[in-house]
């Protein structure tokens, strides 16, 4: 029986399919000429002949690019036990992660001199900066980050920090 329809419906199939094509012979010689006619009948916009004939006396020059010198600073660096000022620490939501953000372009604008990490530190974001190998280079930016109100709740803590290899 499976058989028997599956042979009904492969031979429905195919007549459908010849029945299809058999409609669908339409010389192709008719199909381009209808392209060409259509194309003919088409208006192409006019353009006086003037604006190409002349030739461009006048070019106008465009500034230089801005050069950038190359980084010529210590390209390795070192990990070491030091000190990071902590200028944020907020929840682990995304209003926290917005605060923090804003923080740490504070901070850049401040104090260009300072490396800015803000991370995820589950469960909360801190905007942590600087890379100080000793208590008292840390104390030094941190009054001045006081001192200027940026943070009030900033503090010296503990981090492992990235020195230039030469240190």
């Amino acid at each position: 029986m499976k058989v028997r329809l599956f042979l009904f419906f492969t031979a429905l199939f195919m007549a459908f399919s010849f029945s299809a094509e058999a409609q669908n012979t339409e010389p192709k010689t008719n199909q381009t000429e209808n392209r060409q006619s259509q194309a003919q009948t088409e208006r192409k916009p006019e353009v006086p002949p003037s604006l190409f004939d002349e030739p461009i006396t006048e070019v106008e020059e465009r500034p230089a690019a801005p050069t950038f010198r190359p980084y010529t600073g210590p390209r390795v660096r070192q990990k070491s036990k030091g000190f990071r000022i902590q200028v944020y620490s907020g929840a682990g939501n995304t209003e926290s992660k917005l605060a923090a953000k804003e923080m740490e372009a504070k901070i850049r604008t401040a104090f260009p001199e300072l490396s800015c990490y803000t991370r995820f530190k589950t469960p909360r974001w801190v905007c942590r900066v600087g890379d100080f190998r000793s208590r008292h280079e840390a104390q030094a930016y941190l009054d001045k980050i006081r001192k200027k109100r940026i943070s009030s709740v900033a503090s010296i803590v503990s981090d492992e920090v990235l020195l230039p290899r030469n240190w």
